[in-house]
């Protein structure tokens, strides 16, 4: 069992999630393990979210209120690492969820290995399609960090290193290898610094045990946030990735697997020219497109589309049409997608 003196820093952002944040709050006072502390950094917010934030911390003294001016989930996060207190650190999203048991579970298994990086399964509650999925973190148990790459490889699951919310970090670990989130980047920060740990090496357990409620609250990919520069952050998170298998010695061997996977997230940031902000005219949509398809991500799009892994529909379209430069058809095919999404939504 835990000991008394074993403390979890729980780290939660929170802007504007008034709607969300008590329900979130209240999932970790349900928690049959008592020993934590909540810290609430509100970014900003401009409804009520600092307001109940600081309701429920003159309640129960576990909860620590912070408000900062608004500067992005990264400068939130590292705000709320240099005031944690504990031995491990766990990130939340303010409208997210935890089991009842996931503080005890979590912290017997951190004390019984004492990993750097504790990793569970989660939840994908997707609230405008009305379904859910258990994400599988792969291959459990006291895992060295080679052969958790290479389980990431053989699943074509790049993805899960963007997940920073299923997850226990030690915060001496993080301390000794002076690990923070990126403030300059908006979107991917989560993916760089869980590279920033993998490439140092952690011990790593993965857990067979689904633990944390992530709530999907958008559309997908075609109401996201439009990035100008895509292909230029693109390429600077493929590098880190890249580099993380060099690292260990393993990037000629999960090649094909890697290119397959860089393949996948090129088609979704591709995809980010129906989002919110992107250009409406099919003369700049075309632009966009075409900077992928002239550059070495046409390779990785060809080599995911022959892959031996089953592309959901959109995938199969998009790739088609993609790779034989079909890029008219693609973003009116695209374009109305959006309309009918939108307007079933």
């Amino acid at each position: 069992m835990y000991t008394k003196k074993y403390k979890i820093a729980v780290i939660i952002p929170v802007y504007n999630a008034e709607k969300y944040i008590k329900k979130c709050i209240k999932s970790f006072q349900k928690q049959t393990f008592q020993n934590f502390k909540l810290v609430l950094v509100n970014d900003g917010s401009k409804d009520k979210s600092g307001q109940i934030c600081d309701e429920y911390a003159q309640r129960d003294n576990r909860i620590k209120v912070f408000h900062l001016q608004n500067g992005g989930p990264s400068k939130a996060r590292n705000f709320g690492m240099s005031v944690a207190e504990g031995q491990y650190i766990e990130f939340v999203d303010s409208d997210d969820q935890l089991e009842a048991s996931s503080l005890e579970y979590m912290a017997e298994i951190a004390q019984k290995y004492g990993p750097d990086m504790l990793i569970a399964n989660a939840e994908i509650i997707d609230v405008v399609k009305d379904n859910k999925k258990i994400i599988s973190m792969g291959e459990t148990g006291n895992l060295d960090t080679l052969i958790y790459l290479k389980n990431l490889t053989i699943q074509k699951k790049a993805v899960f290193l963007h997940y920073i919310w299923n997850r226990w970090y030690k915060k001496e670990y993080i301390e000794n290898e002076k690990i923070v989130f990126d403030e300059a980047e908006q979107l991917g920060e989560d993916f760089i610094f869980n590279c920033e740990m993998i490439k140092n090496k952690p011990e790593i357990v993965v857990l067979d045990k689904t633990l944390y409620k992530y709530y999907k609250r958008d559309n997908g990919s075609l109401s996201g946030k439009f990035i100008p520069n895509e292909i230029t952050r693109r390429r600077k998170m493929d590098g880190l990735f890249k580099n993380i298998f060099k690292i260990y010695g393993i990037e000629e061997e999960c090649k094909q697997n890697i290119d397959e996977m860089i393949g996948a997230i090129t088609l979704a940031s591709i995809q980010g020219v129906f989002s919110k902000g992107a250009p409406q005219n099919l003369k700049n949509q075309k632009k966009y497109v075409n900077e992928f398809l002239n550059s070495e991500y046409y390779e990785y799009i060809r080599k995911y589309k022959e892959s031996n892994g089953k592309l959901v529909k959109s995938e199969k379209i998009s790739a088609i049409l993609l790779v034989h430069k079909k890029i008219y058809i693609y973003l009116m095919f695209f374009n109305l997608y959006k309309k009918i999404s939108i307007k079933n939504f």
